[in-house]
C-alpha cells in the first residue's frame, strides 16, 4: 500500500503542470414524498431572499441590521498563537502556492460549473419499494431543477440521473465542458428490508473529470503529430522529470458522489454507523477498460494476465473510495443526544452565543466521526443554519416551526473526502427554510474543487518508470543500506508553549530501493511518546535520496494537563524500521520544566514552594494542610492592584507574546517580576492581566464545576449564594473573591457603562468553563444567562468584600458612584 501510494504521489508531482478549478454546487433535500409544488430557485441558485429580523434567527445568518457585539472570549485575548500548531497536521496548503500552482477557472463566470443534487424520500408508495421502473417522479424533480435555473437554464444540460426508489441524484452541468465528463458509472445498494428495498440505501455516482486541452497553434499540430509519438513521450518521461512537449493531453480526475439516506429515529445511531460501513462495502463500479487499463499500468503489468492478482483484482469492480474525491451526502438521520425541551429551549434563545456550536456537542455524526465510528476520514464544514428537520405545516408546532412530536435535529448532511491529487475548498453550507413543502429542509454547499493539470501519457509512462524502479524491492538480494545521521536527539529543556524541533537526515545509501517507517516496540505502546510530533512518519526513497525528518514538541494546556503529574525525565527511544534492512534506534531526551498552568486549584495550594524546584510531582503538601489560596493568582492580581495606570483595557485586548512568557516563567520560578506596578506602562499592565486570564482558563477544573452551572443560574438571593458557597471547595471560593474585587474595582474607576458587561464577556466562559469533554447529556447554561450572573446590579459591595454573593460577580454592573 504505502509503495503503491508513493508511486501515484510521486508520478503526479512529476508531471502535473498546474491545477483547474471546478466549481461544484452540491444539495440534499428530503422531499417527504411529495411533487415539486415551489419554486427551488433559492436552493437551486443559492439566493437568500430579503427577510424580516425575526425570520433570520431561524434561517441561521444574522440579520441585515446587526446588534452591538461585545468583544468575544474566542479572541486573540485566550488564544494561544500555538495552537494552530497542535490542532492539525502541517498541510500544502498552508504555504502559497507556487505560481503555477495556482487553479485557474475554467471560464470567467462565478456560477457553477456542476450541480449534484440528492434526494430522499422521492416514492414512499408501497408499489415502489418493492417493483418500480416509472420515471415519472424523476422527470418532475430535473423539470423542477431546470425552472430553478431560470434563465441561466439554457447553459446547463442534464449530464446523469439516478434512482433507487426513494432515492435519487441528478447531475446537471455546463454545457460548455459537457465534453470533459466521461466514463459516468452507477452503483446502488438498499439498506431497507434483507438489504434490497430502496426506502433507505445508498445511490453513487462516479464520473471522471479532464480539464479542457488548451488551444494549439496550427502550425504545431502537423509537428506534435510527428514528434509526440507515444513512444517518444514514454522515452522522454523515462529520462528527464520534466515533460519537454509543448502539447498536452490532460489526465483524468475521479470523483465519487454518494447520496444516502440512513436509518432513522433517535435512538438507532448505531444502526446508522453500521449503514454507513456497509453502504462502503456494498456501492461498487464496474470496472471500466480504462481503468483495467490503469490498474495494469500501476501494478507494472505489460498485459492483462502478467500480474498474477490482475484478473481478480480487476474485474472486481472498484468502490466509492477509491477516488480523488468523494462526497457523501444525504439525509444521514443522525439526531442530538439532549433532551426536547432543551433542544428547543436553546434554539429560541436570541441572546444565546455560538447555540448551535452548543447543540452540535450532542451530535450523533459529531460523535461518530471523533471517536472513528463511521465516517471518521470525512470533513464537514462548521454549521452555521438551523436545524433542517422536522418541521409540520399543521397546528402542532412551536414559534420556530418545528413538529412538537420530533426534536429538531441536523439529520441532512453534506461531508467530502479530498486527496493528495485533488483539493477541495468548501466555501457556503446552508439551509433554506423558504422552501416549506416537506417536513425536512433543503442544505446546499458550494465547493471549489482544484484538480491536478497533467499529461496522461506521461503519467502513465511515469508510472512505469517508477514502477521499475521500486515493483520488485521485495524481491531483490541486495539489502537496503539506510544512513541515518543522527542517533541521538536532545531536545534540552522543554518549556509550556515554546515550540522546539529537531532535524534528522536518513539517506539510502544503497542500491535498491527502500522503505522506512518508525514502528512501535510492541503491538500495545504507541510509536512515540505523546508529547512528540514526527514528520513523516514513513517513506520511500530511491537509491541516493535523503529525506529530512522533523522532531517537533509543543506542550499545550491538555499535553500539560498530563505532563504536570509526570516525571521530568523525556528519555525515550524511537525504532525507525526498514523493510528488509535493519532498524535503526534512535534516542530521544529532555527535561519537562513544570508549570502551574493546566493543574487543578488543589494541587497549586498543595505546592511547597514554586512549582518549577518540585523534584517529583508527588512531593506537594499534605492534603489536609494547603494553603488559602494559589500563590500564582494572587501574585498576579496583588501586582495587578498595585499598578497605578490605566485599566480601561485591560482583559479586552490582547498582549505581548514574549511579555507573558517572561511573566509565566516568573510565576513557575518564583523570581520576582521585572516590572514594577507603579512605574509600568499600560503594554506591561496588560501583560499581568491577560497571563491571568489564560491561567484560570488553563485549570483543569475550572473555578466553577460545570455541576453546578444549572445551580448557579438559579440562584435569586443571598441563602441560595451561600448554599452553593459551601458546596465550592475553598480554594475556588478564595480564588473568586480575589478576581472578584479586582474587577469590581476596575468597574468603580472606569467611565464606561459598559465596562462592566464587556468584563463580563470575557470571563463568564472561563470562570464557568463548560465541560466539553463529558458525555454528559446535560445541556450546559446560556452564555447569556452566565454574562447576566456576572454583571447584575443588585448586590451590595460589601457582600463582595465579604465574599458571599461576589463569587457571581453580580457588582460587575454597578455603575460608578457620583
Amino acid at each position: 500500500m504505502q509503495q503503491d501510494e508513493w508511486i501515484r504521489t510521486r508520478a503526479r508531482e512529476e508531471t502535473r503542470k498546474g491545477r483547474k478549478r471546478l466549481r461544484i454546487r452540491v444539495g440534499t433535500f428530503n422531499v417527504n414524498g411529495k411533487l415539486p409544488s415551489q419554486d427551488l430557485s433559492a436552493w437551486i441558485q443559492g439566493i437568500l431572499p430579503p427577510m424580516k429580523q425575526g425570520e433570520a434567527e431561524l434561517i441561521g445568518r444574522p440579520p441585515s441590521i446587526p446588534p452591538m457585539q461585545t468583544i468575544s472570549p474566542l479572541t486573540n485575548i485566550l488564544r494561544n498563537p500555538m495552537e494552530s500548531w497542535t490542532s492539525r497536521k502541517p498541510s500544502p496548503q498552508d504555504s502559497p502556492e507556487p505560481q503555477e500552482l495556482v487553479p485557474e477557472p475554467l471560464d470567467t463566470s462565478s456560477d457553477p460549473d456542476l450541480f449534484v443534487l440528492s434526494f430522499q424520500e422521492v416514492d414512499l408508495s408501497t408499489e415502489a419499494l418493492i417493483y418500480s421502473t416509472s420515471t415519472m417522479r424523476e422527470d418532475a424533480w430535473c423539470t423542477a431543477v431546470f425552472a430553478a435555473l431560470g434563465e441561466k437554464g439554457v447553459l446547463y444540460e442534464k449530464l446523469t440521473s439516478k434512482q433507487l426508489v426513494g432515492m435519487l441524484v441528478i447531475f446537471v452541468v455546463k454545457k460548455s465542458i459537457k465534453g470533459c465528463f466521461g466514463d459516468v458509472r452507477t452503483s446502488v445498494a438498499g439498506a431497507g428490508l434483507l438489504g434490497v428495498m430502496g426506502n433507505k440505501g445508498g445511490v453513487a455516482v462516479r464520473v471522471t473529470f479532464t480539464p479542457p486541452a488548451p488551444p494549439q497553434p496550427e502550425a504545431e499540430k502537423s509537428d506534435d503529430k510527428q514528434s509526440n509519438s507515444d513512444e517518444e513521450k514514454k522515452s522522454l518521461s523515462a529520462a528527464s522529470d520534466k515533460p519537454t512537449s509543448n502539447s498536452i493531453n490532460p489526465g483524468p480526475t475521479t470523483l465519487t458522489f454518494v447520496n444516502a439516506h440512513l436509518a432513522a429515529f433517535d435512538e438507532m445511531s448505531d444502526r446508522r454507523n453500521a449503514d454507513y460501513h456497509d453502504l462502503s462495502r456494498r456501492l461498487i463500479f464496474e470496472a471500466s477498460e480504462e481503468q483495467k487499463r490503469q490498474k495494469r499500468i500501476e501494478k507494472g503489468a505489460s498485459n492483462y494476465y502478467d500480474d498474477e492478482d490482475g484478473p481478480e483484482l480487476i474485474q472486481g469492480g472498484v468502490g466509492v473510495f477509491e477516488s480523488d474525491a468523494v462526497f457523501w451526502m444525504g439525509d444521514l438521520n443522525y439526531r442530538l443526544d439532549l433532551a426536547d425541551a432543551d433542544i428547543r429551549n436553546v434554539l429560541a434563545d436570541t441572546e444565546w452565543d455560538g447555540k448551535y456550536d452548543t447543540l452540535l456537542r450532542f451530535d450523533q455524526l459529531k460523535k461518530a466521526m471523533i471517536n472513528e465510528r463511521a465516517f471518521s476520514s470525512f470533513r464537514e464544514f462548521p454549521i452555521s443554519h438551523a436545524p433542517s428537520y422536522r418541521f409540520s405545516p399543521g397546528l402542532l408546532t412551536d414559534k420556530l416551526g418545528y413538529d412538537v412530536k420530533r426534536k429538531p435535529a441536523w439529520t441532512d448532511r453534506i461531508l467530502n473526502m479530498p486527496s493528495a491529487a485533488c483539493q477541495v475548498h468548501q466555501r457556503t453550507y446552508t439551509s433554506h427554510p423558504q422552501i416549506t413543502m416537506s417536513d425536512h429542509r433543503p442544505v446546499a454547499a458550494d465547493f471549489d474543487v482544484d484538480v491536478d493539470y497533467y499529461d496522461k501519457d506521461f503519467h502513465e509512462a511515469a508510472v512505469q518508470k517508477l514502477y521499475r524502479l521500486v515493483g520488485h524491492m521485495e524481491d531483490s538480494h541486495d539489502r537496503p543500506i539506510v544512513k541515518v545521521d543522527d542517533t541521538f536527539v536532545e531536545f534540552g529543556k522543554v518549556f509550556y508553549g515554546r515550540p522546539v524541533s529537531r532535524e534528522i537526515k536518513i539517506e539510502n545509501a544503497g542500491k535498491t530501493p527502500c522503505v522506512f517507517r518508525f514502528v512501535p516496540a510492541d503491538t500495545d505502546i504507541p510509536i512515540h511518546p505523546d508529547w512528540l510530533r514526527i514528520e513523516p512518519l514513513a517513506g520511500l526513497l530511491l537509491p541516493g535520496e535523503t529525506a529530512r525528518i522533523t522532531l517537533s514538541v509543543l506542550i499545550d494546556n491538555p499535553l500539560a494537563a498530563v505532563m504536570n503529574v509526570r516525571p521530568k525525565d523525556l528519555s525515550g527511544t524511537l525504532i525507525l524500521h526498514t523493510v528488509t534492512g535493519k532498524d535503526h534506534f534512535i534516542s530521544i531526551s529532555g527535561e519537562y520544566q513544570y508549570t502551574c498552568f493546566a493543574n487543578k486549584l488543589s494541587t497549586l495550594t498543595r505546592l511547597p514552594g514554586p512549582i518549577r524546584s518540585l523534584a517529583s510531582p508527588t512531593d506537594l503538601r499534605a492534603k489536609h494542610r494547603p494553603i488559602s489560596a494559589s500563590r500564582e493568582v494572587m501574585r498576579l492580581v496583588n501586582w495587578l492592584m498595585s499598578t497605578s495606570g490605566n485599566m480601561d483595557d485591560l482583559f479586552l485586548k490582547s498582549a505581548d507574546e514574549n511579555m507573558m512568557d517572561t511573566i509565566r516563567e516568573c510565576l513557575d520560578t518564583g523570581a520576582d517580576f521585572p516590572h514594577n506596578a507603579q512605574t509600568a506602562d499600560s503594554e506591561v499592565s496588560l501583560a499581568f492581566a491577560v497571563t491571568l486570564l489564560r491561567l484560570l482558563d488553563s485549570l483543569v477544573d475550572p473555578v466553577i464545576p460545570a455541576a453546578l452551572h444549572s445551580k448557579c443560574m438559579q440562584m435569586t438571593n443571598r441563602d441560595e449564594a451561600m448554599e452553593i458557597l459551601g458546596v465550592l471547595p475553598p480554594t475556588s471560593v478564595n480564588v473568586w473573591i480575589s478576581v472578584s474585587a479586582f474587577l469590581h474595582y476596575i468597574c468603580q474607576t472606569s467611565e464606561d457603562n459598559q465596562h462592566a458587561q464587556k468584563l463580563a464577556e470575557v470571563f463568564a466562559p472561563v470562570i464557568m468553563r463548560d465541560d466539553t469533554d463529558s458525555a454528559t447529556t446535560t445541556l450546559p447554561a446560556s452564555p447569556a444567562g452566565k454574562r447576566s450572573l456576572f454583571s447584575f446590579s443588585s448586590v451590595d459591595h460589601y457582600m463582595v468584600l465579604c465574599g458571599v454573593v461576589c463569587m457571581f460577580l453580580k457588582v460587575l454592573g454597578k455603575k460608578k458612584k457620583g
